[in-house]
């Protein structure tokens, strides 16, 4: 018969017996029994000392608690980096969105200035246009006025030769008498009065047109009765003046031309004053 022979094996208790191998918890349960083939021998299971179960026992909860401090740790150190690529991550969205709306604020800024300093640039050019306008039409005006000077003496000197040829035709002067007694026939207080007529020309003309008969039908027809011819020195070739008892009527050349230069010279102003309107 064999017999039985317990061994311990790193804090396993053997005991051959069955092919059963005891954990330490079973085999201190069992401690003090015997297994039936030990009765059947007369023989008794080994007792092993506490001080092996507690330092197994011992050795358990400080690897556990090992267990639990690294699995804090790499919880620790995990979380730590994932908490930090999240604050990463959060701080480059964060930046980038304040560095857009900065960037955008400054374009705006810029736009602003640009959009005054343009303003302000299209002011000055127009205040520049509005004073060249201006001298412009200050330098025109002056050259209108002096134009229109110009062009007043022109007038007067063609008008003058204009005269001056007409006093050398023959029928000139009497065309100027017949239209001065129409014209002071025509006044219906002088058309009453006008039955005795004195003309006074120029001595070279008074003998021509007192014996010039077509003139004195003319004058005949306007109610006259009666002309009396005088030649006066003060006329001069081509004019005439007419005299009746309510009044005379100046119709010398340079009567006429007098009054022709006065009306230029006064509707020239009233001209550019209508323009500038």
């Amino acid at each position: 018969m064999n017999r039985i022979r317990p061994g311990v094996l790193r804090g396993v208790t053997v005991v051959h017996d069955a092919h059963v191998l005891l954990r330490p918890g079973a085999a201190m349960q069992r401690r003090g029994e015997t297994t039936p083939a030990g009765e059947a021998a007369g023989c008794s299971l080994p007792v092993l000392p506490d001080s092996v179960g507690t330092s197994h026992g011992r050795e358990r909860e400080d690897e556990r608690a090992s267990g639990i401090a690294d699995g804090y740790r790499e919880g620790f150190r995990q979380g730590h980096d994932e908490g930090r690529t999240a604050g990463l991550l959060q701080g480059m969205e964060e930046g980038r969105a304040e560095a857009l709306t900065h960037a955008r604020r400054e374009a705006e800024a810029r736009e602003q200035v640009e959009r005054i300093a343009h303003a302000e640039q299209v002011d000055r050019f127009g205040m520049w246009l509005g004073e060249i306008a201006t001298g412009l039409a200050h330098r025109l005006s002056e050259y209108a006025r002096r134009s229109e000077e110009d062009m007043i003496a022109l007038c007067h000197r063609a008008l003058c030769r204009v005269f001056g040829e007409t006093v050398t035709h023959p029928d000139s002067t009497a065309s100027i008498v017949r239209q001065a007694v129409a014209e002071y026939c025509a006044v219906e207080v002088a058309s009453t009065l006008a039955t005795l007529l004195t003309v006074r020309v120029h001595p070279a003309d008074a003998e021509r047109l007192e014996a010039d008969v077509d003139l004195a039908s003319a004058i005949r027809r306007h109610g006259v009765q009666r002309v009396a011819w005088i030649g006066d020195e003060q006329v001069g070739p081509g004019g005439c003046m007419i005299d009746a008892d309510h009044g005379r009527l100046d119709a010398r050349l340079e009567t006429q031309l007098i009054a022709l230069t006065a009306l230029l010279s006064r509707s020239a102003p009233a001209a550019a004053a209508a323009e500038d309107a």
